[in-house]
């Protein structure tokens, strides 16, 4: 008794304090627990944590299932079908920390999935949002804004033009700043502001229109 004591002990002393498993299915074990994870057959969602403490026997490391997977949790991709992939609701599988498409405009600026009024109410408590271009490329919206009934996925500002050159000098005309705008009625903005030889700044907007959308949240 006295030799599964002290290695309990020694075992506990390295493995660090108690933690609470992971709420959810997939969820990275917290700062606290042990780093290491069983996953699923699938790969992708983290089963049970590694941690120690007083409920395990002798304070000797065990894993600990995560919640809910008896419900055999799986990734949906719109939430649609939250009940069948084993979540409490939409909204929990929406905040399962991954990606999930919420809204589609076609060419048109036309709603062919999702609501904006639910688009909206998950940027309001914060979500992360990205857009999927006429080519299938994902932009990080940098900043989203809402105007009307609309909204407007924006990169952040880039230098454009080439900025390797040894060659440089004042005012030189081929080096500008540009900025992106993706919007929900499928228009893309694309705005460029170029020094000339002169001195002077020439501010240029290229809006191109006709553009399907697909927007993506993650919480």
């Amino acid at each position: 008794m006295l030799k599964k004591t002290i290695i309990g002990f020694m075992l506990a002393l390295f493995a660090g304090p108690l933690s609470a498993h992971a709420e959810m299915p997939g969820q990275p074990c917290t700062a606290a627990q042990i780093g290491t994870t069983k996953m699923a057959d699938d790969k992708q969602n983290i089963i049970a944590c590694l941690l120690t403490g007083k409920t395990a026997p002798e304070n000797v490391q065990e894993w600990k299932d995560m919640a809910n997977t008896d419900k055999n949790i799986s990734y949906s991709l719109t939430c649609e079908d939250w009940k069948d992939s084993g979540f409490s609701s939409k909204d929990a599988c929406i905040k399962d920390g991954r990606w999930h498409l919420v809204y589609i405009n076609d060419d048109n600026g036309k709603t062919t999935f999702g609501s904006l009024k639910e688009f909206k109410s998950y940027t309001d408590q914060g979500a992360d949002v990205k857009n999927n271009d006429y080519n299938g490329d994902s932009h990080i919206c940098q900043t989203v804004v809402w105007k009307g009934n609309l909204v407007h996925c924006l990169d952040g500002v880039r230098v454009q033009g080439e900025v390797w050159r040894n060659d440089l000098k004042y005012n030189d005309n081929k080096i500008g700043l540009g900025a992106v705008a993706r919007r929900s009625d499928g228009v893309r903005v694309s705005s460029n502001v170029v020094p000339r030889s002169n001195g002077d700044l020439e501010f240029a907007v290229f809006p191109t229109p006709g553009m399907a959308f697909k927007w993506f949240v993650r919480f």
